[in-house]
């Protein structure tokens, strides 16, 4: 869109990461904030039952899931009504996504966790303590994206094989999306590296 508008969310909470799904705007914070729009334009503010920070979400097979600060999992069937759940862990979840496995969350010191339904998670040994910042899911694998020039991809999620990017000094990798058979990765200094259309 070329003209934009600024709405009220019904928060001063920073708001790091939003999902659509349903119908149905989520986005989450700091606070555990979650404030939720079915157009954007109206928001409403929801307990999550949590004051820790949630930093990304993901929809897929009727559950939404926010990640975030302290291995943190939120759950919930609308929107509205919100279940903490076990990951396991202590370390951040920075990103999570949803793919052939199921649901994929990532964080710092080399983490990934999945679950096939929100509730259940597994962590994955992947072999590398590095800080991975995002996720996607495309063309049946998942890719992970991080500090360092650090790119990683699997078809279950189990199964983790480096990637060489060919970037030069080390960039941070901070976001990841999937459009037209590629990869696109975008990082520090103005980075941008897309991938062939070769699924491996």
């Amino acid at each position: 869109g070329l003209a934009w508008t600024q709405h009220n969310s019904g928060t001063l909470n920073n708001l790091h990461g939003i999902i659509a799904g349903n119908g149905l705007l989520v986005a989450a914070g700091d606070g555990g904030a979650i404030q939720t729009s079915p157009t954007g334009t109206i928001w409403t503010s929801r307990t999550s039952g949590t004051s820790l920070s949630l930093y990304c979400a993901a929809y897929a097979n009727g559950l939404y899931v926010a990640v975030g600060q302290l291995g943190t999992v939120l759950t919930s069937l609308d929107g509205i009504n919100w279940t903490a759940q076990d990951s396991g862990q202590l370390n951040n979840l920075l990103s999570v996504t949803y793919g052939a496995a199921g649901f994929l969350a990532v964080g710092p010191a080399g983490t990934i966790i999945t679950s096939p339904d929100g509730v259940n998670w597994t962590q994955q040994t992947v072999g590398t303590t590095a800080k991975f910042e995002s996720v996607t899911f495309g063309n049946g694998y998942y890719l992970v994206t991080g500090d360092n020039s650090v790119v990683m991809t699997s078809p279950d999620g189990v199964n983790w094989i480096a990637r060489n990017t060919g970037a030069s000094g080390g960039q941070n990798f901070y976001g990841s999306a999937f459009l037209n058979n590629h990869f696109d990765i975008v990082g520090t200094n103005g980075t941008i590296i897309e991938s062939d259309s070769r699924s491996e």
